[in-house]
């Protein structure tokens, strides 16, 4: 009797730090968003700042590529956080069945990279700094 208690603690030991292991890369996942976003409107901004200071609006169409980089960043690690959040939410937590450890996220949960670029809390992050960009080195490429 005694041998499976302790079968039952080592199996929700077991458990538990998978479920551990999982809430970690979900906050890994986010944490790398939240750094990315304040890159993209920092360096964007800088450049955007770079061009004014030194009246060449063109210079601001620099700031393109590494908003477009870091947007496109941004909903991958998204993905993933989602990816992985289905995981700890089909991850058995009766006590009782052996956590499998597996901590590759799968594409079968639906979650997928445009779904990432098209949620209102990545575009909104990135579109002004790309828009303030085009808008600043179009303008200069005009006058």
């Amino acid at each position: 009797m005694a041998s499976m208690v302790e079968e039952g603690e080592a199996a929700s030991a077991r458990q538990m730090k998978y479920l551990d292991m999982l809430e970690a890369a979900i906050s890994r996942m986010a944490d790398n968003q939240f750094k990315l976003r304040g890159w993209s409107v920092a360096l964007g901004s800088a450049i955007i700042g770079f061009a004014a200071k030194d009246n060449n609006a063109r210079v601001a169409l620099l700031a393109v590529l590494p908003v477009v980089s870091f947007w496109v960043l941004d909903a991958y690690y998204l993905m993933l956080e989602r990816r992985f959040r289905a995981k700890y939410e089909a991850a058995p937590k009766n006590g009782v069945d052996p956590p499998n450890f597996d901590m590759t996220p799968s594409a079968k949960d639906g979650h997928s990279l445009g779904e990432g670029l098209s949620r209102q809390a990545v575009w909104l992050m990135h579109l002004p700094v790309l828009v303030l960009a085009l808008a600043v080195g179009i303008w200069g490429w005009i006058h």
